[in-house]
């Protein structure tokens, strides 16, 4: 059984920056807290909702857990009542990410928009 996928919430203006970089900027609480948060799927909405606004087109890089195995530590955040990947790097390579869904947000908030994979170069 595979990994289930994981998601990192990211402005399509940081996405073209981290294209060019070949690494995802860190968000300032990543900095602060020493380590880039993740969500799972069930996760990233309420993520985008508490914490990001509609002002910047929002995407959610969907990355497999296997290609970041090792590196991620579970654990519990109070505040939300459940237990949240964390990965313990330096930085978020941009190779680790398999597809990128776009956010739209209405007036219940963000939810799911349209999904792209992203072809690997041999």
């Amino acid at each position: 059984m595979s990994e289930p996928n994981l998601y990192r919430l990211i402005t399509q203006d940081n996405w073209k920056l981290a294209c060019l970089s070949g690494h995802i900027p860190l968000h300032d609480i990543d900095h602060h807290d020493g380590f880039i948060h993740l969500s799972t799927e069930d996760q990233c909405l309420e993520t985008a909702n508490r914490y990001f606004d509609s002002s910047q087109p929002l995407l959610a890089l969907e990355i497999s857990a296997e290609s970041v195995a090792g590196l991620i530590r579970w654990e519990e955040v109070p505040s939300r009542g459940s237990a949240f990947p964390h990965l313990y790097a330096p930085n978020l390579p941009t190779e680790t990410v398999h597809a990128l869904i776009a956010l739209e947000r209405g007036a219940a908030g963000f939810t799911f928009a349209a999904r792209t994979s992203i072809e690997k170069k041999p």
